[in-house]
């Protein structure tokens, strides 16, 4: 009897204890190198404690998502990244900081994008091919997404007239034009350095990701280029969005960027649906229409992205068509290890996450 005991105790001890210590070991394993990886510092024990519980969450989250994406249930795969001790609020709150301003009190010209050409365009078309497009940045603790991006278009339009140019200054915006790490948005920050006649290399005034300091005085501003107005492209209108970006270059836009999903995400195609509170479906492709080695794999649907909430600002460079999905590409400015090395193919349909809402570029001298 105490031999079947014996066996019944191993048989269970091996069957669902030893799994979850092993299951557990592996989460505390991934939490080290995500600590090491990351240069994780934590000020005490009890938020070391936090932060590691939000850790296990996302974890659990992302395995569960990726489970699906290796059945073909989902288009695109999550990763941990920076963002894996942080909740999706937090996230919010400190990288996502667009904050729509109000045209009326711009100074500078305001005109609308108007088509020039009904030609056929591409089926895909990068503006990163033609060596108009600057590296991703990362623009740390400090919600000055709408910053980075109004640099990053500028640097592009500046180098599509043949001009050379240098990074230029977000933390200058964030110091001198008002807005910083809680917020802003670009069309008052082309207003400000039109109001200025100014742009500032960030070799002049270089990149602190803090948003208290006092505007600081600089001596140079070594780029010629001069802003005369501000385009802006009709929203809800994708073809027209197409025809803009492919004519006349990189594009700011807004979007949400606080779903959890857009947080984590890593290879393939995000869509959302147009946003509906209380139902939200999954639409897959035909399967049969999928390969193995397939990247995008259906068509994701999502409740959590509310195409009329703006919290976040990127840089359009381009679009295409994968795997039969068409999409925008966009530059972000989380850095070269969120996204595909920086960038997101988002769906380029039904107004994925608000992109086509408030879409709008320089016009410089």
């Amino acid at each position: 009897m105490a031999n079947v005991s014996v066996c019944l105790l191993a048989s269970t001890f091996n069957t669902y204890v030893l799994p979850y210590l092993v299951h557990i070991h592996s989460h505390h394993l991934k939490w080290e190198a995500f600590k090491s990886n990351h240069n994780k510092k934590y000020t005490d024990e009890e938020e070391h404690d936090y932060r590691m519980r939000n850790f296990f969450n996302k974890l659990e989250y992302i395995e569960k998502h990726n489970d699906l994406h290796a059945k073909g249930e989902v288009d695109h795969k999550l990763s941990l990244n920076k963002f894996a001790d942080h909740t999706k609020e937090e996230v919010h709150s400190k990288y996502c900081g667009y904050k729509r301003g109000d045209l009326d009190t711009l100074e500078i010209k305001k005109v609308n994008y108007t088509l020039k050409s009904t030609n056929e365009l591409p089926t895909n078309f990068d503006w990163r091919d033609y060596g108009y497009v600057t590296p991703v940045r990362d623009q740390g603790d400090c919600g000055a997404c709408w910053a980075f991006s109004a640099m990053a278009v500028l640097e592009s339009h500046i180098l599509k007239k043949k001009r050379p140019v240098n990074h230029l200054s977000e933390q200058w915006l964030i110091d001198c034009s008002g807005m910083n790490c809680t917020g802003g948005w670009m069309g008052s920050a082309f207003d400000y350095m039109m109001q200025k006649n100014a742009i500032v290399e960030d070799q002049f005034y270089q990149y602190t990701a803090v948003e208290d300091e006092a505007c600081r005085n600089f001596s140079n501003n070594v780029n010629t280029t001069s802003i005369r107005g501000f385009c802006m492209i009709e929203p809800y209108n994708e073809t027209l969005l197409m025809h803009a970006v492919y004519t006349v270059g990189p594009i700011c836009v807004a979007l949400n960027g606080s779903p959890d999903d857009f947080h984590h995400y890593s290879e393939g195609t995000v869509q959302y649906s147009r946003y509906n509170s209380t139902v939200a479906s999954l639409v897959l492709t035909d399967s049969s229409q999928l390969t193995s080695d397939s990247q995008n794999l259906g068509v994701y649907l999502s409740k959590d992205c509310d195409p009329d909430t703006m919290t976040h600002a990127a840089t359009l460079c381009g679009f295409g068509t994968e795997n039969g999905l068409d999409y925008w590409l966009l530059k972000n400015s989380w850095g070269t290890d969120w996204g595909e090395d920086g960038y997101i193919k988002l769906s380029r349909k039904n107004n994925t996450c608000g992109v086509t809402n408030a879409c709008s570029f320089p016009l410089i001298w």
